[in-house]
């Protein structure tokens, strides 16, 4: 058998006429072709002196010819070929391709499975956004308060035992001479090593709570929403005096900053195609944003409510927290986000140690460089649900300079166009850079690290809106709270020049 591109020549035979005035005509046809069908069955016509009224049934059968010659001798090749291979390597060939089928094509593809997580998504947006969303704060208000009486006792035993070894160390030191280096060594290494046995064993507490509530959390929506598919009495579960009290959506239960300075404007960008965008300018610390300032009786503020509801909503919070390279949350401000998240149980994804464990599983080793960018999910945070991590070179930021080509403002670029792409319409970042105010920051020196962040920004929000949905986005530059009044106002002036606020026209009467 030649291989399957060499031209064949097949006879092709055609038939026509009553059976008692039956005649057959036949051709030679190479294949595969190099001509239509039409001009073979034209061409064929023209050899047999063929009457032009059966060009049509002559062009069926040919098409016919064609396609079951064409089956044949791939069949012909594919059983030639096969027959020169030896058992395993037919049998891998026959894997591969099983394997693409099943992957490329629907027909052959398995059907998509449902997990867990995805029905239990489905189950908690519907009941959210059902007359039951008052319960389900409650109860989550219940479990936080649980987790917030286990970290007082905690931290209240740790303090303890801090103060206790603090005290036998300045006992020693009056001592003088009486104990050895080796010896004061020794002891502090025992300290040491209490200090570490306390906080796993509180740790682990921790954990085994966290557990609990989740599942028991999980267990309770799966059992209310079976109960209201079947159409079961559900009153035992409001309560009547909790939902017409006046006081349950009155207060806001986020963090009250005093020094917290913020102002709004509205931006049109782009020079046809107009999109609208809001932005926000607030002087505050970033981790104010995630924190509830207390869980009190009933903590379900209007903030809290609406991040609940929009969990799994096409409208999500984000923030840029700006980190180092190295993948932990010993110290710092990765240190204080991680106390913040274990204020209370995390129901709806792995905790936040978790999903660094798996980061770490998907970097393999790899060390993290400026301007990269990890993502984690939170449920029980303040204002938002995505942390961006953008990794960067602290000092660098801090005393050197910045151009528009520096790893953390691409890594902005990156971040916003994650944005676009995936249903996050509110974003909030540290404007200068950095989160704390230092002698370095002087006036010039804001001023000249605001504009050039306002420009990029400007910049990247104009490219990625022309290709996304014309949806409103909301954008929050952050400054620190070190930054003065005067500072601020002057920074809010730069920002509505460099955006060029549009004003009204007012007309008079003449």
């Amino acid at each position: 058998m030649e291989g399957l591109g060499e031209r064949l020549e097949k006879t092709f035979q055609f038939s026509y006429g009553a059976k008692e005035k039956k005649q057959t005509i036949s051709g030679k046809i190479n294949l595969p072709l190099q001509e239509t069908i039409t001009e073979c069955c034209h061409r064929l016509m023209s050899q047999q002196n063929f009457p032009c009224f059966l060009e049509d049934e002559l062009k069926k059968d040919l098409i016919i010819f064609v396609e079951k010659s064409k089956e044949k001798i791939s069949d012909e090749y594919s059983e030639s070929v096969t027959n020169t291979l030896d058992d395993s390597t037919e049998q891998r060939l026959i894997s591969e391709w099983c394997q693409s089928f099943s992957e490329e094509t629907k027909e052959h593809s398995k059907p998509e499975e449902i997990s867990n997580e995805l029905v239990f998504s489905e189950i908690y947006n519907q009941l959210i956004h059902s007359q039951l969303q008052t319960t389900i704060l409650k109860l989550e208000n219940s479990y936080a308060r649980a987790v917030d009486d286990l970290i007082s006792r905690r931290n209240v035993e740790l303090n303890d035992m801090r103060n206790r070894q603090s005290a036998a160390m300045d006992k020693l030191a009056t001592m003088g001479s009486r104990y050895t280096d080796e010896e004061i060594n020794r002891i502090t290494h025992q300290q040491f090593e209490k200090i570490q046995m306390l906080e796993s064993k509180w740790e682990s507490e921790l954990t085994a709570l966290y557990d609990k509530q989740r599942r028991e959390y999980r267990e309770w929506l799966l059992e209310v929403h079976q109960d209201l598919k079947t159409g079961n009495d559900l009153s035992h579960l409001l309560d009547e005096n909790m939902l017409s009290s006046q006081s349950i959506y009155g207060q806001d239960n986020s963090i009250a900053n005093e020094n917290r300075l913020e102002e709004s404007f509205t931006i049109h960008l782009g020079a046809q195609l107009k999109t609208t965008h809001n932005l926000r300018l607030v002087r505050s610390n970033i981790l104010d944003l995630c924190k509830y300032s207390n869980h009190g009786h009933f903590a379900a503020s209007p903030i809290r409510l609406q991040n609940s509801m929009s969990l799994y909503s096409n409208a999500i919070s984000a923030m840029v927290l700006i980190v180092d390279d190295r993948l932990n949350s010993y110290f710092g401000i990765k240190q204080d986000f991680k106390m913040i998240c274990q204020d209370s149980t995390e129901f709806h994804w792995n905790d936040f140690d978790k999903q660094l464990e798996d980061i770490k599983t998907i970097l393999n080793g790899k060390k993290l460089q400026p301007g990269d960018c990890y993502v984690t999910r939170h449920s029980n945070l303040s204002n938002v649900q995505v942390v961006f991590h953008l990794v960067t070179d602290m000092d660098t930021l801090k005393t050197g300079d910045v151009s528009s080509r520096h790893p953390v403002l691409l890594g902005y670029r990156n971040i916003i166009r994650t944005c676009f792409q995936h249903d996050i319409t509110s974003l909030t970042l540290p404007l200068l850079l950095v989160q704390d105010v230092t002698e370095q920051m002087t006036i010039s020196w804001c001023m000249k690290r605001s504009e050039l962040v306002f420009k990029c920004i400007k910049g990247f929000l104009m490219e990625l809106s022309t290709w996304s949905a014309k949806q409103s986005r909301t954008v929050t530059f952050l400054v620190p709270n070190g930054i003065s009044q005067n500072m601020f106002s002057d920074i809010s002036n730069l920002l509505e020049s460099i955006f060029r606020m549009s004003n009204p026209v007012v007309v008079s009467k003449a």
